[in-house]
């Protein structure tokens, strides 16, 4: 109850009335018997004079230590805020900030004008007749607080040392190509480009010095020690004044050849149609959609018409943008999308048909006594399934049917292949084998990819005539070697018959 101020001020109040209403009235001690039966009722004590009192005057009182306590509940609220910091970690507080400079700057301003607070004599504050005390929160939350002052502070003049070196960069950058174009060539499109490209940032450039002014000023108004190798804000000031000089003086060598730069800028774009024409029309004429085209050449032919169109691209947007800046009608970048579109599909195409070859290219380098046919045709159906699965737009080219009709060939002459690895063919007939479907490698030397391009189909009955010899030879050699087995191992008993000669036994 002691804690509790809403319990124990409505209770004191209470005493405080007890005191009065619970006085003892004064009684007659003389003339008991001459006593009036209308005063024999009347209490001991003036408890009735509550009643008589007006109910807003109590009202009031009780308002009156309500607020009270609620402004003394809000002052010490605003004390146990202060435990967060003990609670909140340093990383959590960069993390929220990043790399907002502005953000930081509001940040330290205000800590700075909240720790006028601890820096005040007072010690305790009085709400009517209740007094808080504040004296040891006031030295533990003051010394916290000036360390968390000080590793933000720290932090902060990193952020800032980082931003004007920079910012430094960025405005020397800026100003080295005004000064790199020739103001007095015949061609004033670069000086142009590069002057349109330096005011595109100039407004956010001057916000972000103005922002680095009050930055530095802040880290110098809060007595913060600037290192040795801290970049001088005279020396950015200084560099920014350049900066401008010399951009005032492009910017009025521009307004000067305006009349000219229009004239090249209407050349220009019509040099540019010509050029999108003549890329269109080599392209079509160009573009590898065949199947029989290797990947890698695809590959290659995509990549250096791509890097034609990025070019021409890139040079039609900075003419438009030119022409935009100088209010002047421009054309439409997006001419080139339905080509670029394309590219894309191709370059999508070949990419997915790239690994189709690369898989089919491993199982070609399989040597033949490894070919498994069983696991050949698993992975040659896994490979078809994969390629099946491909976007429904890759699927409509040419290059798309040629590897999934090679892939279909090879599954479907595969049985010739599992028929090839009988063991009935010997040495003798791989050679008439490789004679008929034109083959310079020895047995030893075959792979699975050199009977898959010996074109197995048109030679199928000729290799079909040697498989049935062979299979022919090999039941004769096997029943030769059955019968030689026979006789090797048949034992014959021989008798003597009239001492002429010897017979077999039981023949």
């Amino acid at each position: 109850e002691k804690k509790n101020p809403r319990k124990r001020r409505p209770r004191h109040f209470h005493d405080c009335l007890g005191m009065v209403c619970n006085l003892p009235r004064l009684q007659a001690a003389r003339f008991d018997n001459l006593q009036r039966k209308d005063t024999a009722g009347q209490a001991n004590t003036f408890r009735a004079l509550i009643g008589m009192v007006d109910e807003k005057v109590l009202q009031d009182a009780y308002d009156t230590i309500g607020g009270m306590v609620k402004s003394m509940e809000v002052y010490v609220t605003s004390w146990l805020q202060y435990q967060a910091l003990w609670e909140i970690s340093t990383t959590t507080v960069l993390s929220r900030l990043g790399d907002d400079l502005s953000k930081w700057h509001t940040m330290l301003s205000e800590i700075k004008v909240l720790s006028a607070r601890f820096e005040s004599s007072e010690q305790e504050r009085t709400f009517g007749p209740i007094v808080v005390d504040y004296r040891k929160v006031q030295s533990k939350v003051k010394s916290k607080y000036d360390q968390w002052h000080l590793d933000l502070l720290n932090e902060f003049g990193e952020k800032v040392r980082e931003s004007t070196s920079k910012f430094y960069r960025q405005i020397n950058q800026g100003r080295s190509q005004l000064e790199a174009v020739d103001a007095s060539s015949s061609d004033p499109v670069p000086m142009c480009m590069a002057v349109l490209r330096v005011k595109a940032s100039f407004q956010e450039w001057s916000e972000q010095f103005e922002n680095l002014q009050k930055c530095t000023k802040l880290l110098d108004r809060q007595r913060y020690q600037f290192p040795d190798d801290w970049f001088p804000i005279e020396q950015l000031e200084g560099e920014w004044d350049a900066f401008g000089q010399v951009l005032d003086r492009r910017s009025r060598v521009l307004d000067a050849e305006m009349a000219k730069l229009k004239s090249l800028l209407t050349q220009r774009e019509k040099q540019m149609d010509e050029n999108v024409t003549v890329l269109y029309a080599e392209w079509s004429a160009e573009k590898p959609v065949t199947g029989s085209i290797k990947p890698t050449a695809a590959m290659e032919t995509i990549k250096a018409f791509d890097s034609r169109l990025e070019k021409l691209r890139e040079e039609m947007e900075n003419l438009i943008q030119v022409k935009k800046s100088l209010s002047m009608e421009a054309g439409n970048a997006e001419t080139l999308a339905p080509l670029q579109e394309e590219m894309a599909n191709l370059k999508g195409v070949w990419s997915e048909i790239s690994k189709v070859h690369a898989r089919v290219d491993a199982l070609k380098e399989t040597p033949w006594t490894a070919v498994v046919p069983k696991k050949i045709r698993a992975q040659l159906d896994e490979t078809l399934t994969s390629l099946k699965e491909m976007p429904s737009k890759l699927r409509q080219y040419e290059a798309f049917d040629h590897i999934q009709e090679t892939l279909q060939s090879f599954i479907k002459i595969n049985m010739t292949v599992a028929d090839l690895k009988t063991d009935a063919l010997k040495e003798r007939h791989w050679k008439q084998i490789t004679q008929i479907l034109s083959l310079k490698k020895g047995f030893n030397e075959l792979c699975l990819g050199d009977l898959w391009d010996a074109n197995l189909d048109k030679h199928l009955s000729a290799i079909k005539e040697v498989l049935a010899r062979a299979q022919g030879e090999m039941g004769l050699e096997e029943f030769m070697r059955e019968v030689r087995d026979c006789w090797t191992n048949y034992e014959l008993e021989l008798v003597p018959y009239r001492s002429k000669c010897r017979l077999i036994r039981g023949w």
